[in-house]
């Protein structure tokens, strides 16, 4: 963290481990890692120096760095933060919120369509069952037998809507919708 707001720092390590590639060009100090009494000592005179003498530089010299000004001059960002009365916040929110449904792409229905429930939002029955094809047609992939693909399709899409009674009034109907979709995607013949 001091590395990163540029504050004074002294990197310590023992003598057999290895330099981390991001911090090897900082100057580390050493202690022995048997940690024998002596060594240690002289270790510790060694690291008072060098705290003092970092600090004591940091100090007085405004351009002293440990680190980063090595790689250039930086300043930090500063967030822009403005006041709104809430008629203008709210105004703002609607802005936003129209710009999103006029991204939202639009579905034609069928007439009489049911809604299929996904996570709270009603989703046209057209839109479930192209997604449901499209996920079968990538999940089987290409076969030689059209009458195969369309029964596989068939069966993956039951598999991914579930109860297709909710969505359909009969299984023609559901048939129709596959078959549909199926042309749609060059499947079968139109």
């Amino acid at each position: 963290m001091r590395l990163a707001f540029d504050k004074p720092t002294i990197i310590v390590k023992d003598d057999k481990t290895t330099y981390t590639f991001d911090t090897a060009p900082i100057e580390h100090l050493e202690y022995p890692r048997d940690l024998r009494f002596a060594k240690i000592v002289e270790f510790q005179e060694h690291l008072s120096t060098k705290i003092e003498a970092t600090h004591k530089k940091a100090q007085t010299d405004k351009n002293y760095t440990t680190f980063l000004k090595n790689f250039g001059s930086f300043s930090v960002a500063k967030i822009e933060t403005r006041t709104l009365d809430k008629n203008d916040f709210i105004l703002e929110e609607l802005r936003s919120l129209k710009s999103l449904v006029l991204r939202q792409p639009r579905v034609g229905e069928e007439s009489g369509s049911r809604f299929i429930e996904d996570e709270g939002q009603g989703v046209p029955r057209s839109v479930a069952v192209r997604h449901a094809v499209r996920r079968a047609i990538m999940r089987i992939g290409p076969r030689k037998s059209r009458q195969l693909t369309r029964n596989l399709v068939r069966h993956e899409v039951l598999r991914n809507l579930g109860d297709v009674g909710r969505y359909f009034n009969n299984e023609s109907e559901f048939h129709q919708a596959v078959d549909r979709e199926l042309k749609e995607l060059g499947i079968l013949v139109k």
